[in-house]
């Protein structure tokens, strides 16, 4: 019983592992994306705080 309690615990930990991979690879990815943008277009935003 203790063992198995365990084990479900273990588990649940493992999902919120994952699902907080899932996020970080998620704004990973928006963040390429964005600096990318930035690479592309470096005046256009940062003209109005220039």
């Amino acid at each position: 019983m203790h063992i198995k309690q365990k084990v479900v615990k273990y588990q649940h930990n493992l999902t919120k592992i994952s699902v907080l991979n899932f996020i970080y690879h998620v704004v990973n990815y928006r963040l390429r994306v964005i600096s990318y943008k930035f690479t592309v277009f470096p005046i256009y935003p940062l003209a109005p705080i220039i």
